[in-house]
């Protein structure tokens, strides 16, 4: 037995009628931009604070084990700077301090005002 599916036409003339394919689109398109939330940036804004705290705990235990030369702390320290001058978190303020005094540290050879700074940094992460 066989069936002839031209007579059956089901769907297909719904789903390629040009203002239902439309539609559909919309709603995708709606879909899509909610998902990019202002939520969503914050969340993002965040975990870049967080990642680049985490980054400067580390960095200044290492440095003031002797494990990292000045010139990369305050390389490093400029790159951080700049990447959270341009957030907006809650928590970027704490840790743009700790980055701005490891900087200053690191110029001075401070390693001794860097161990101080790790907690800052941990601190500033976790929020």
């Amino acid at each position: 037995m066989r069936t002839d599916f031209s007579r059956d036409r089901g769907l297909a003339p719904l789903l390629f009628c040009s203002t239902y394919v439309k539609r559909i689109a919309l709603v995708v398109l709606l879909a899509v931009i909610a998902c990019s939330s202002p939520e969503r940036e914050a969340a993002e804004a965040r975990d870049t604070v967080a990642s680049w705290s985490s980054a400067g705990a580390l960095l200044a235990t290492e440095w003031t084990r002797g494990h990292v030369n000045d010139g990369y702390v305050k390389s490093t320290a400029r790159v951080a700077i700049g990447e959270l001058q341009g957030l907006e978190a809650p928590s970027r303020d704490a840790a743009l301090r700790a980055w701005n005094e490891l900087e200053r540290a690191a110029e001075r050879g401070d390693r001794e005002a860097a161990r101080g700074l790790v907690t800052a940094f941990r601190k500033a992460a976790e929020r």
